[in-house]
């Protein structure tokens, strides 16, 4: 073969002409590509996503500022509660100690026994009372009594007049 001769084979023609469709698709699908606008596109996210970092690292810092004011409030909280519960301890042994003053029972004890003579005295008033009912419904059975009781004159025989 001499050197201006070109080689040749035999290749079948289908693939080549499926992979040539699937080139003219691709070239097709991208359209033009302009760097420039990708990259413009891709500082522009990058810009977006380092506000967004400097957002959430700005509201980490103010959080963890807060945060670290709760043990302090929480400690005086805990104080404030422990004087509440010690005054109200003594406010209890102040009262129980008033309970079982001697004074206290002996103005109780009075207090019992004027209620005992109150009740006595109560009871014999309703006594009285029912006396006097009984009285009254007895006074008052004879005066019906004697209201129907029939007149004398009529069973006296009365002298023909003539």
């Amino acid at each position: 073969m001499q050197n201006n001769e070109k080689e040749y084979e035999l290749v079948p023609l289908t693939p080549l002409r499926k992979l040539e469709k699937r080139i003219e698709k691709l070239e097709a699908s991208m359209g033009y590509f302009d760097p420039r606008e990708f990259y413009k596109d891709l500082v522009d996210i990058l810009r977006i996503n380092q506000e967004i970092v400097s957002e959430l690292v700005k509201s980490n810092e103010s959080l963890v500022s807060e945060i670290s004011k709760l043990p302090v409030k929480i400690d005086s909280l805990i104080e404030k509660m422990d004087e509440f519960l010690e005054l109200i301890k003594s406010a209890a042994e102040e009262e129980e100690r008033k309970i079982e003053s001697p004074d206290l029972t002996k103005k109780l004890d009075e207090l019992i026994n004027l209620n005992k003579q109150i009740l006595k005295k109560y009871s014999s008033v309703e006594e009285h009372l029912n006396e006097i009912e009984d009285r009254l419904r007895k006074f008052s059975a004879i005066k019906v009594a004697r209201v129907r009781l029939p007149s004398t004159k009529k069973l006296i025989p009365q002298k023909p007049t003539i």
